[in-house]
């Protein structure tokens, strides 16, 4: 799992309090009062343990069993401590107080290391490869090699027009040394040269405190405004928008050990975690950076997708940009994508203006010519969001929820025609208070509805209800078609799933998220056999065998408000396209597990790790060909 530390104030009390928080099953795991005002606060790379800088004294906590343990200056050989830095990889810290005298414990022998290391003019800290950074007189910064008493490096720094500081930090390549200044600018030094490189007036300026990423470089800025910015440091720009973390000042941003996660605390008492789902794990694969959210034709020729730039493009299915710009309406460049014909040759859109949403269907230009609009709803009488036929003649869309009753239309988008339309409550009898499709199925004979209290499926062509059915628990999401059958697919306000047969009308399969509070989203694989499910309260993804709806594996986080889960068109893949993050592609080929993973650990299991496991019953064996094995 992933554990959260923090450190702050609780009420009247003088006294610092750190909590430790399991961030997979959102529990305390402790509470623990630290002596005077705290400090510095890590976490081991294993988990296992938080050191703290309280008092004026270490202090070291047993994350399984909650046990403290005070290490005093007199035990360190030092002044009061005020600083501190877990060694990666070690059960070793070092700490270090107001004169510069730093020192090595290591918790596990419960002594202090005999190696020396020289004092420091300022703040210190390990870099990811082991090495310490620290300050010394010049002003200057040193690398320094713990195992070889060494100065891997020493660089004389230019100095800068501030003396008040509130953090540093060095890249995990050591070639770059950031500082946040209190008043709120950020400098950068090119730790070859020891020269400033670039215009502080020209970065963000309200700067609170600073982290590089251990992976990429990547600077994380955080501000007393709330808003946390990542940052290039070799251009020398910002990256993507600004993320408002908190309503008051963010103390201070920090990265897990992997780079895959970043922390932020701020004033207001919270403690924000951000996740990418681009990142090159074992079994997620980058898509695309310059889109949010994509859809494919049914012949896999064309791809609709949305950009960061809030426009429409249509593109091949390579996804080269830039595609062809569809048009926005009266003007706009602006679009929201939702839906394309079977061909390609035309899209379903929307001017993405909230409150005032308008649909419009374009031809696509595949025939050439220049893309235009063909119809419009200018009259905005239905909701913003529908489904095109396969041949892209029909619309089959609803009515807007302010209209009495709310009912269900296919348009013919040529003419604008209504050529049928059919109350929701003629549907599914009964009141409703949720509302998920009409889903037009792929071969264009029926329609799906659900609502908050069963399901429905109306002919296509004449809306004419071939089944209705109550539902026995509150349903919270789109009725999804799994293929080659008459059945559909629903998720519950907590967290059911339900199979209904439509041709009999009869459950068939039931099962449960997971999530206790689990509306989201959800996607069948092209062969049925798979349901990938999103909870919109637990931001995780979820899979399931379709026939039992028993789930396979434990739910992943995605951490994304909004996601939009699929499955790749061999059906070997999640998709998912978010609000926040990039277009990203998991594989659920377990062939290709063993490939990845063989690639990125270089060697196989030793037997001391085939037993840790394993266990003994398996006899052990080389789990990659490739390598040599454990004698």
């Amino acid at each position: 799992g992933l554990i959260v530390a923090s450190t702050g104030a609780e009420g009247d009390v003088d006294d610092a309090v750190l909590v430790v928080h399991d961030v997979g099953s959102r529990t305390e795991l402790l509470r623990q009062s630290l002596p005077g005002q705290a400090g510095t606060v890590e976490i081991s790379t294993d988990g296992s343990t938080v050191a703290a800088v309280a008092g004026g004294a270490l202090v070291l906590v047993d994350v399984d069993d909650g046990s403290v343990t005070t290490v005093g200056s007199a035990q360190l050989g030092t002044g009061p401590i005020i600083d501190a830095s877990i060694r990666p990889g070690r059960h070793q810290i070092a700490v270090g107080d107001g004169a510069g005298t730093i020192r090595l414990w290591d918790w596990d022998l419960q002594r202090r290391m005999d190696t020396a290391l020289p004092s420091a003019a300022g703040r210190f800290g390990f870099l990811p490869d082991g090495r310490l950074a620290m300050a010394v007189d010049g002003p200057g910064i040193a690398l320094w090699d713990v195992d070889d008493r060494t100065a891997s490096a020493e660089v004389a720094l230019e100095s800068p027009p501030a003396t008040d500081w509130a953090g540093f930090s060095v890249s995990s390549d050591g070639s770059r040394l950031v500082g946040a200044e209190r008043d709120g600018r950020l400098y950068l030094w090119d730790l070859e040269t020891g020269q400033l490189a670039g215009d502080p007036a020209n970065r963000p300026g309200t700067v609170q405190g600073v982290s590089f990423s251990p992976r990429g470089g990547v600077l994380a800025v955080s501000g007393s405004d709330g808003d946390v910015v990542l940052y290039d440091p070799v251009d020398d720009r910002p990256i993507g928008d600004q993320l408002h973390a908190h309503s008051g000042r963010v103390v201070a941003p920090a990265f897990t050990a992997d780079g895959e996660m970043m922390v932020t605390g701020g004033d207001d008492g919270m403690i924000g975690l951000w996740e990418s789902n681009r990142s090159g794990g074992l079994l997620a694969t980058d898509v695309r950076t310059d889109f949010d959210h994509s859809v494919r034709s049914a012949d896999g020729t064309h791809v609709l997708v949305h950009t960061k730039a809030n426009t429409a493009e249509l593109r091949t299915a390579s996804l080269d940009a830039p595609g062809t710009r569809l048009p926005g309406l009266d003007g706009r460049t602006t679009a929201s994508t939702l839906g394309l014909s079977g061909d390609g040759r035309r899209a379903l859109l929307n001017n993405g203006i909230p409150g005032n949403v308008e649909m419009y269907v374009v031809d696509t230009g595949l025939d050439g010519g220049k893309p235009r609009t063909i119809w419009r709803d200018e009259d905005r009488r239905y909701k913003g969001e529908g489904m095109l036929s396969r041949d892209g003649q029909r619309l089959t869309t609803m009515t807007r929820a302010d209209d009495e009753p709310m009912r269900i239309v296919v348009l013919d988008v040529t003419t604008g025609d209504e050529l049928a339309n059919v109350a929701v409550t003629d549907a599914v009898p009964g009141s409703f208070n949720r509302f998920g499709g009409p889903i037009l199925a792929l071969d264009g004979t029926v329609v799906d509805v659900a609502t908050s209290n069963g399901v429905a499926r109306l002919a296509a062509d004449d809306l004419a209800v071939l089944h209705s059915v109550r539902s026995p628990f509150p349903i919270q999401s789109y009725p999804v078609a799994i293929p080659g059958t008459s059945d559909l697919v629903v998720v519950g306000t907590s967290g059911e799933l339900a199979r209904w047969d439509m041709a009999r009308g009869e459950i068939v399969a039931t099962g449960r998220t997971g999530d206790p509070s689990a509306g989201g989203a959800l996607a069948v694989s092209p062969d049925g056999k798979l349901l990938v499910t999103y909870s919109y309260q637990s931001y995780r993804l979820g899979l399931f065998d379709l026939e039992t709806l028993a789930p396979i594996g434990r739910p992943m986080p995605v951490g994304d408000l909004i996601f939009i889960p699929g499955f790749t068109p061999d059906g070997v893949g999640l998709t998912g396209n978010g609000l926040f993050n990039q277009a990203t592609t998991w594989s659920i080929d377990p062939g290709t597990w063993f490939d990845r993973a063989c690639r990125a650990a270089g060697r196989n299991l030793t037997t001391t790790e085939w037993l840790e496991h394993l266990g003994p019953d398996e006899p052990y064996r080389p789990t990659c060909e490739r390598w040599p094995g454990d004698a």
